[in-house]
């Protein structure tokens, strides 16, 4: 029938049978409709522009409807949409699968359609979901989920390698070579501490508020005390892994430290400084919170 520039629709509507209607009143009805209403074809291998189109599209994105100057945007995190282009020119969302329609446009097989937005360059700004009442803003790898969780992963790493360096250490009885060596290493073991802190701080308060609704935070007053603790966790390790980061001068010139003792604390300084635009950036730390 879409060959004809037809649709076919078939309706049941009630009422039962009779001896001159056997099959019930109005059992089923045929119905033309110009075929523009219906899907386009699902492009070929033959249509490379389709295809390059949704490769365009693919990616990481976030919602548009939420929190973005306050310390609620942390709820987010985890929260983004991933966009798969896949090789007939369709695109994945999730479980649902759209269909090319016409040029930036793509449908299911219920006619839900999203519209893609490009800038001037005709790079992606914007993808238009749920029938134009969501907008999916496409985030890079640094302000994403996976960039918060790589930064501060990256940081209790470096930490927990720090501790295990300082048991060595102590094991096989190496004197520090400087003063200022020992109290640099003492620097870099208190901000491992504030960075294994704050892990736990966080880890806590998602196993304390994982079951709460709204009302439930509501009801006990906002923010609650895993929030609040989360936040001056959070205040510290920044502090100390920025005063680790401006320590790095001292580390390569007075402290007397070993070449791979001297890259780690360096691999630290820039996990730190990571790790700080993280916090920054999902607003665990300089932000107020929401007021109710």
């Amino acid at each position: 029938a879409r060959d004809r520039g037809l649709g076919v629709s078939a309706a049941f509507p009630g009422g039962g049978p009779s001896p001159r209607r056997p099959c019930g009143a109005g059992a089923v009805r045929v119905l033309g409709a110009p075929a523009p209403l219906y899907a386009a074809p699902v492009p070929g291998p033959d249509d490379p522009a389709a295809v390059d189109r949704a490769k365009s599209v693919a990616g990481v994105y976030r919602s548009a409807r939420r929190v973005e100057t306050k310390f609620e945007k942390l709820f987010a995190l985890g929260g983004e949409t991933t966009v798969k282009a896949m090789d007939d020119g369709s695109l994945l969302i999730g479980k649902q699968r759209y269909y090319p329609y016409k040029e930036d446009v793509w449908t299911d097989r219920s006619r839900d359609r999203i519209h893609v937005s490009r800038d001037a360059d005709g790079a992606v700004s914007g993808v238009s979901v749920r029938m134009g009442t969501d907008t999916l803003i496409p985030v890079g790898f640094f302000r994403s989920s996976a960039g918060a969780n790589t930064a501060v992963g990256l940081a209790y790493i470096l930490s927990i390698t720090a501790f295990l360096g300082l048991w060595r250490r102590l094991a096989v009885r190496a004197p520090g070579a400087t003063n200022p060596g020992r109290a640099l290493a003492i620097g870099q073991i208190a901000t491992a501490v504030a960075v294994i802190a704050f892990v736990g701080t966080a880890a806590g308060a998602t196993a304390a508020l994982s079951g709460a609704t709204l009302t439930d935070l509501m009801e006990k007053g906002y923010p609650p005390p895993a929030l609040n603790a989360l936040r001056l966790a959070g205040l510290v390790a920044a502090f100390a892994l920025a005063t680790n980061a401006l320590a790095s001068p001292l580390v390569w010139t007075t402290s007397g430290w070993s070449v791979w003792r001297k890259l780690h604390h360096a691999l630290f300084a820039a996990a730190g400084v990571w790790t700080i635009w993280a916090l920054f950036d999902w607003r665990v730390i300089f932000a107020p919170t929401a007021a109710v």
